[in-house]
């Protein structure tokens, strides 16, 4: 069984590396993106309006 503080140590340990940091960050703004792209296209198709 993992415990809350050997849990907060090993995200500690993953995420103190830069890269893993910027990896993260990439994921996070692509996920961000990747909905963003979703909500505007549900928006033109629910109100049957399409950019030009």
């Amino acid at each position: 069984m993992i415990t809350s503080d050997l849990r907060n140590q090993l995200f500690d340990e993953i995420f103190s590396d830069d890269y893993s940091l910027k990896l993260h960050r990439e994921l996070e703004e692509t996920l961000y993106k990747e909905c963003e792209d979703f909500f505007i296209t549900r928006h033109f198709i629910r109100h049957n309006v399409f950019p030009q």
